[in-house]
């Protein structure tokens, strides 16, 4: 066996698994998923946030930037507790800077130790994704790990998956 073959071995026990997180609908049900299977299989989980400057020539006020963090980090601390009461034995959350997918990517490299990473999914198609590009995507082609991408509950109705059998990321798991 190989020293890589070795490593996606090693990643595929899910000790660690890391959702990322932007605040969306689709960034709830993805930290809602992650947080059932990382209970499930007795994994920690990280929530990571992304800030990416949308306007990179733009200025911020010292007082504006600080409160932007303080706010994200605030959310992510509250997801936190939320995976918590989901079952999670031990949640951690990190907050990065700079192209969500890079620093993503960035992150699980350096860190042997995530096994998964969970994203929310838009579902955005056509014009609006080519505009607007798709983390889930460029991590999928670029994360050293499985990817597991959880589409929203409207873009799965979108594409005609109406199927109520699947149980959505919100209800409870018994």
């Amino acid at each position: 066996m190989t020293s890589s073959s070795r490593s996606v071995a090693d990643r595929t026990q899910f000790q660690n698994i890391l959702v990322g997180v932007d605040f969306s609908e689709a960034s709830a049900e993805a930290v809602a998923v992650g947080a059932r299977v990382a209970a499930g299989v007795s994994a920690t989980l990280t929530l990571a946030h992304v800030w990416s400057v949308a306007y990179p020539y733009a200025t911020f006020s010292d007082d504006a930037l600080r409160a932007a963090i303080e706010s994200s980090e605030g959310a992510l601390i509250e997801l936190g507790h939320e995976a918590e009461r989901a079952g999670v034995r031990e949640v951690s959350t990190v907050f990065l800077v700079g192209r969500p997918a890079d620093a993503i990517t960035r992150l699980v490299r350096e860190d042997p130790s995530y096994g998964l990473i969970v994203v929310g999914t838009h579902g955005r198609t056509g014009l609006a994704h080519v505009l607007i590009g798709s983390v889930a995507e460029k991590l999928v082609r670029t994360a050293p790990c499985p990817v597991l991408v959880v589409p929203t509950r409207a873009a799965r109705l979108a594409r005609g998956d109406s199927s109520e059998s699947r149980e959505s990321p919100s209800s409870s798991h018994h």
